[in-house]
C-alpha cells in the first residue's frame, strides 16, 4: 500500500511522469490488478510510446486478460526496442504457447534462459513447451531444472510438479 501511495503522490505531482504510470502499472499487475495496470500503461504509452517495460507491461496484461494475441503485439514491439529484456521474451513465450505455437514459445524461453540463466520460470515454460513439442525426454529435465531453481513460495510449484509426474509417467 505504500508504494501505492507514492506512485499515487508522484502522478498527482506530475501527471505526466512515465515512470509513476509504468512503475504503478507493474505493481498493479503483481497485486492482481490487471485490468488497472492495463490503463497504467495506456498512459505510459501516450507519454512515451516506445517504453518497452510498458510494452512488456501491457503484453503481458493483455494476455493475462485473455488477449494473447494482442499481448504477442505488444512483447514483439517490447523485444524489439530491447532485445535482453528477459522478461519480454519469457511473457512472449508464455503468450505463444497461449496461441499453439510452441515452437515460437521454445524459441522465447532460451532466449530468456540466455539472458537470465536458472529462471525457474523460463525453465518450466520450456518444460511445458517441450511436452507440447512430444519431447519428453528434454521436457522433463527442463521441469526438474524448474524445480531446483525454484525460489521459496514459487506460485507455480504445484502445477509443475504435476506436469513432471505426468511426463514421467507417461501421461
Amino acid at each position: 500500500e505504500a508504494a501505492a501511495r507514492e506512485f499515487d503522490a508522484a502522478i498527482e505531482a506530475d501527471p505526466d511522469c512515465v515512470e509513476a504510470w509504468r512503475n504503478r502499472g507493474y505493481l498493479k499487475a503483481t497485486t492482481g490488478d490487471l485490468k488497472g495496470a492495463l490503463a497504467d500503461y495506456e498512459r505510459t504509452l501516450q507519454l512515451s510510446p516506445q517504453n518497452s517495460g510498458a510494452l512488456a507491461g501491457r503484453g503481458m496484461a493483455r494476455m493475462a486478460l485473455g488477449d494473447p494475441k494482442g499481448g504477442i503485439v505488444d512483447l514483439d514491439a517490447a523485444v524489439a526496442i530491447e532485445p535482453n529484456d528477459a522478461l519480454a521474451r519469457l511473457w512472449r513465450g508464455g503468450a505463444r504457447r497461449l496461441t499453439g505455437d510452441a515452437r515460437g514459445a521454445l524459441t522465447d524461453y532460451d532466449a530468456s534462459l540466455a539472458l537470465s540463466p536458472g529462471s525457474a520460470d523460463a525453465l518450466a515454460g520450456r518444460g511445458m513447451a517441450l511436452l507440447e513439442l512430444g519431447d519428453v525426454g528434454l521436457a522433463v529435465k527442463a521441469l526438474e531444472q524448474a524445480l531446483a531453481a525454484a525460489p521459496p513460495g514459487w506460485p507455480q510449484l504445484e502445477q509443475v510438479r504435476a506436469r513432471l509426474e505426468d511426463a514421467k509417467q507417461g501421461r
